[in-house]
């Protein structure tokens, strides 16, 4: 599981188990480190997830052994709760590496074996609920009429009897049942908040309305974070297994007063359950009491693209030390590379549909991730060209093309990276008042760059820091991404690949 040096992305591997529904699992994995350069704890850390929940953060082979060549097995247990009849479901096991070169000296992870043991139920049983409805009908043909041959029975009675069998009556109960089953779960399908249940708890964990206020003190503002589109986000401690294990997470919660709904809410439960990468904040739960949408994410220490580049200064006035050129590129990276996932991973094709600044996160070891999915789009095959939907976003970051013909491409996601391109180096917002009569920060950043004016641009606490063909490289592929044309834009992948080899470059230039 090396990093994939032509990319420069890691690689993870997760295994899809098919299982019965409605039974307990345990799952034991096998280690043994037999890599000899690896000698004492900390140097190789690797993430173990089940069904989507984090399990293990910081595994660590020499921890765990104390020594080189110890075969190591950990034991996981998990309930894939569900009807038994809906038949088998797939549990997940999922290895990351850590990607965290401040941290490990080896980006791998091992694994040797996975053994997983079905636990029987509370009445010893171990079968599955796969249930098959045979043809009722038996054949006549090579036996005697139960009727005919029993000696009560005259031949008179039974031409008076109706053509309809039981077997038949049988049949038609059983067809009458499934259609009213059926219709019954299109209704609770169309009414979800009704129900949360109805998303897997497998893959999304649904808290109480009381666990999320126990969490955020009773959503005491002293523990506000943030405000975005969807609502007030705030900082809380919740359990997650079992009230063993404490999590400090970020907890969002829908405003009345909000544009978004519960279109927005389920959509961002739907599209991050499936996902899992390192560079995309992760969701770890949800709340649906009543008129309660609640989100609960993974907490993101050091909070937004935007507060490091001009959210925080403006504000505090100076208090926040201004991000290196080196960090600013590292963040850019790391977004690209969530981006890329999103628009490439085999699970679900996504259209992120509204990257900014204010949507780039980043946590306590300055990794950066994408965030705020409520109004992505998943698409399906069509989406190689494009998918044809109502015009949403944030002004300043909206290609024009999608505006203009209501066709959103992945292409659109790069415009509006491009645009992050130009808010990193300029450390300004999108739409700044003390630009020009425009405001517009793309507009006034292209005119100095075509005018000689370059250095009007750039954030002033990154002088000397930015060799200069690696400053033109970076303006080159900034206007790449915005430009008119969609096809020549390029791919997030490409934009990555660029960003990779500038940070290689302003690593070299620093030294």
């Amino acid at each position: 599981m090396n990093r994939n040096l032509q990319h420069g992305e890691g690689v993870s591997f997760t295994w899809k188990l098919p299982v019965d529904l409605s039974f307990k699992y345990l799952i034991r994995l096998h280690f043994c480190e037999l890599d000899y350069d690896v000698k004492e704890d900390g140097q190789k850390e690797f993430s173990i997830l089940i069904n989507n929940h984090m399990v293990e953060p910081r595994g660590d082979l020499i921890k765990w052994g104390r020594e080189i060549g110890v075969a190591i097995h950990k034991d996981y247990l998990t309930t894939l709760k569900g009807d038994r009849i809906k038949g088998k479901r797939d549990l997940l096991v999922a290895l990351y590496p850590s990607y965290d070169e401040q941290s490990t000296e080896f980006i791998d992870s091992i694994l040797k074996g996975i053994e997983v043991f079905k636990l029987s139920d509370p009445n010893d049983n171990l079968a599955g609920g796969n249930l098959v409805l045979s043809h009722p009908h038996a054949s006549t043909k090579h036996r005697g009429n139960p009727v005919l041959s029993h000696p009560r029975v005259s031949k008179k009675r039974i031409l008076r009897m109706p053509t309809t069998s039981i077997n038949d009556i049988i049949i038609l109960v059983i067809h009458i049942v499934v259609i009213i089953v059926h219709q019954l779960r299109e209704w609770k399908e169309r009414s979800w908040s009704k129900n949360p249940s109805l998303i897997d708890e497998d893959l999304c964990r649904r808290f109480s309305f009381a666990e999320i206020l126990l969490a955020t003190k009773n959503f005491d503002k002293r523990l506000e974070i943030g405000r975005g589109g969807f609502g007030m986000v705030y900082k809380g401690i919740i359990n997650v297994i079992n009230d063993k294990v404490e999590m400090t997470v970020a907890i969002k919660s829908l405003d009345s007063k909000s544009k978004q709904g519960e279109k927005e809410f389920i959509s961002e439960i739907e599209t991050l359950s499936k996902l899992r990468h390192k560079h995309l904040v992760s969701l770890i739960g949800y709340c649906n009491d009543g008129r309660e949408m609640i989100l609960v994410y993974e907490f993101m220490e050091r909070g937004t693209l935007a507060d490091h580049l001009y959210k925080n200064k403006r504000n505090r006035s100076g208090d926040v030390t201004p991000l290196t050129w080196k960090e600013r590129l590292n963040i850019c990276l790391g977004a690209a590379r969530g981006l890329e996932y999103l628009h490439n991973n085999t699970v679900q094709e996504v259209i992120h549909r509204d990257v900014k600044g204010e949507n780039i996160l980043v946590d306590m070891n300055w990794v950066a991730k994408i965030a705020d999915f409520g109004i992505c789009k998943v698409g399906g095959a069509t989406s190689r060209t494009h998918i044809t939907t109502d015009v949403k976003g944030t002004c300043g970051y909206l290609d024009p093309a999608y505006s203009s013909t209501r066709m959103l491409t992945r292409k659109s996601d790069v415009y509006a990276f491009g645009v992050v391109l130009w808010e990193t180096l300029c450390g300004r917002p999108v739409i700044d008042e003390r630009i020009d009569k425009q405001r517009s920060l793309v507009f006034w950043a292209q005119y100095c760059c075509e005018n000689g004016m370059v250095d009007r641009i750039i954030d002033s606490s990154l002088k000397g820091q930015i060799p200069t063909n690696s400053l033109e490289s970076y303006i080159k592929l900034a206007n790449k991404c915005l430009h008119k044309e969609t096809n020549i834009r390029p791919t997030m992948a490409i934009v990555t690949a660029h960003l990779e080899s500038l940070l290689v470059d302003g690593l070299n230039f620093l030294k």
